[in-house]
């Protein structure tokens, strides 16, 4: 047997390879297909598409043959690669370069070989598209001819897949690059944002609540630009999903009017709605519909000086479960010429730059709704003279919802709550902003300045709940939190919700705060009522600074407590058996911690009492167990007040929610 030789661009050769990323990729039907086509066309039962690296020949495709891969000393196609024409063996016992080879003497027992070597635009062979026999054979030329063709279309495949992927590339890099741009610009807003928020809430004469409106309108109108350039980013990225829940849309128009009737009666414009619908109950994405809608209304107001604005929806075709409505929204203001309506989908675009100099804009807003409606399954479109208005419609298909809902008790979210809390953040003016929102409502507030200065907090300190900076030196909220979730953990309350604050707000920086284990996200700049929303999950709500409820209120309230939330069980992401194990140790320890909280109140303790009650809050919360830890909550917060009655009265109680929560898991005992 004689090896081939090494080609004399082998450097060069290996580095062309490498460059299309394809060696140990897996099986790809669009290269099956040209080696079932050699097969065929060559009369073989062996045919493949062979890659030549430093140690062996790899099989990117194959027919008739098991292995996956040779070594290259004994491969037919590091002789093709040596040159440009079909290699063909007709013969290979009667050949001494390959009678003694492994591959004739024993498995697959070639005695025919014909490759073609697989030469890219800049002349370097990576391997070849070839065809073998157990028996002698002569190619005809047109079956050496088609070899060549087929070798031209593989080449062209691995060209195409090679850009395709470095498009992929290239996208990934823009939403890198957006998603950083974003967090860049996010952060000095954040400050800006919620400086004037609380600045707005002080005494300020005339001249300066002006100087503040005006402030709050661009900084807001900034952030509308920036939404939308992460939005296209998320469409282009293929990442921006749509949901599919039970909304109603008379509320969405009610929303939408009470948005909108000021910036109408600052103008001196009628808003109109007119709603035809048998029902106002549909599923489908509420959210994406209502900032299509806002979109809409927002461009038809700024674009008109006199006259009105109207949002009109009606049912074009209808089904037992579905129903296709037709939104529209008319103005009086300038309207369009054909020109100008043939721009107004397209990206960064407007009618006319003097559109963009006067009334700004990103010029992405149209197009942003127009691809939301094509994942929805609708269709966004014009009519407009120059002079006389225009009305800017959309069809959208919405799943109808039959049933009666359900009666719910109306809640509004508190204002005030009762706890202490940790912000983890580097930023100087976040730091304020956050602190400031947070203590006027009602809670108080320590600073870390980095993830590890958080956990070292977290060691020596009772909290209830941490708002965490994604990015910061030293260490990140992303370790952080793995730290903090850690089974060696140190902290007092490996459990204790934690809540991302990020500037980054793309779907994949949101993964990646629940993937380390946060429990939410909410993005700068920080918003007053998201940050209310978040806290009324997880903190008790309180009246200003008075006293908790009475100890027979608490009675009362537990009941709208679930004994076991499944969905918190469920989220915790844990094997049956880590679960098991987590359930196993709180239920065997918290007994005694029971029986110590009770001594304490005897001994007169009141730290140790609210020291173990925040333990059980905690624990419990984490396991799902909302009763047993709403009424640690209770017991914590009254005697932390050094309000020791209500914690008498309730103390009893301990012991039957406990019982009630283990009765909830059915777990037998160990």
């Amino acid at each position: 047997m004689i090896s081939a030789q090494l080609p004399g661009n082998e450097e060069q050769r290996l580095e062309e390879l490498y460059s299309y990323d394809i060696l140990d990729s897996a099986d790809e039907k669009e290269f099956d297909d040209l080696t079932q086509l050699a097969s065929e066309i060559c009369d073989t039962p062996i045919a493949l598409i062979s890659l030549i690296d430093p140690e062996r020949q790899w099989f990117k495709s194959r027919v008739g043959l098991d292995a996956t891969e040779t070594s290259r000393d004994i491969a037919f196609c590091s002789h093709a690669i040596l040159q440009e024409d079909v290699f063909e063996v007709e013969d290979t016992l009667k050949d001494a370069r390959f009678a003694d080879n492994p591959l004739v003497t024993g498995s697959p027992n070639i005695r025919f070989y014909a490759g073609a070597p697989l030469i890219t635009p800049s002349g370097l062979a990576l391997g070849t598209i070839c065809t073998i026999s157990n028996e002698p054979k002569t190619l005809t030329d047109w079956q050496r001819n088609a070899l060549v063709v087929l070798r031209n279309e593989v080449i062209s495949r691995l060209e195409l897949r090679k850009k395709i992927k470095q498009l992929e590339s290239a996208n990934q890099y823009k939403s890198i690059f957006v998603s950083n741009v974003s967090h860049e610009i996010r952060t000095p807003m954040n400050g800006v944002m919620g400086l004037i928020d609380l600045l707005l809430e002080t005494p300020l004469n005339d001249k300066q609540l002006r100087y503040a409106q005006a402030i709050k309108r661009s900084g807001d109108s900034l952030l509308r630009v920036i939404n939308d350039v992460l939005d296209l980013s998320k469409v282009e990225a293929g990442k921006l999903t749509i949901e599919k829940a039970e909304f109603n849309l008379g509320e969405v128009v009610d929303d939408l009017t009470e948005c909108f009737s000021p910036l109408a009666t600052e103008k001196k414009l009628e808003l109109r709605t007119d709603i035809q619908l048998k029902s106002d109950r549909f599923i489908g994405d509420h959210y994406r519909l209502k900032q299509i809608l806002n979109n809409l209304l927002s461009n038809a107001i700024k674009f008109t000086d006199k006259g009105w604005t109207a949002l009109r929806i009606k049912v074009v075709s209808e089904t037992d479960d579905q129903a296709t409505l037709k939104f529209s929204v008319s103005d009086t203001g300038l309207g369009l010429s054909e020109k100008q309506q043939s721009q107004l989908f397209k990206r960064f675009q407007q009618a006319n730059e003097t559109i963009t100099r006067e009334f700004g804009g990103s010029g992405l807003g149209l197009s942003i709704c127009k691809q939301l409606l094509a994942l929805m399954d609708g269709d966004i479109g014009v009519k407009s003279e120059p002079g006389k208005g225009s009305t800017f419609w959309f069809t959208l298909p919405l799943q109808v919802v039959r049933e009666e809902p359900a009666v719910e008790e109306l809640t509004e979210t508190p204002d005030n709550f009762a706890g202490k809390v940790l912000v983890v953040e580097d930023n100087r003016v976040n730091q304020i902003v956050a602190k400031g929102v947070l203590e006027k409502l009602g809670l108080e507030v320590e600073l870390a300045e980095n993830g590890a200065v958080g956990m070292t907090k977290l060691r020596d300190n009772y909290y209830d709940l941490v708002f965490m900076d994604c990015h910061m030196p030293v260490m990140s909220g992303f370790e952080a939190t793995k730290g903090i979730r850690s089974p060696n953990s140190l902290v007092h309350n490996p459990g204790i919700p934690i809540i991302a604050m990020s500037a980054n707000a793309m779907d994949t920086d949101i993964e990646q705060c629940y993937e380390v284990g946060m429990d939410g996200f909410t993005a700068k700049p920080l918003e007053r009522e998201k940050i209310k929303e978040v806290l009324s999950k997880y903190l008790s709500p309180v009246q200003a600074k008075e006293s908790p409820s009475a100890s027979e209120d608490i009675f009362t309230s537990l009941d709208s407590y679930p004994v076991l939330n499944k969905r918190t069980v469920k989220g915790l992401k844990l094997s049956t058996n880590h679960l098991k194990v987590m359930f196993r140790t709180f239920l065997d320890t918290t007994p005694q911690e029971i029986n110590r909280l009770s001594q304490a109140l005897i001994e007169n303790d009141v730290e140790t009492v609210r020291s173990i009650a925040h333990s059980i809050k905690g624990s419990a919360r984490m396991l799902g167990g909302e009763q047993l830890g709403a009424l640690a909550q209770f017991i914590e917060s009254n005697a932390d007040l050094g309000n020791e009655l209500p914690v008498r009265k309730i103390i009893g109680q301990l012991d039957s929610c406990f019982d009630a929560f283990e009765d909830s898991l059915n777990i037998p005992d160990a």
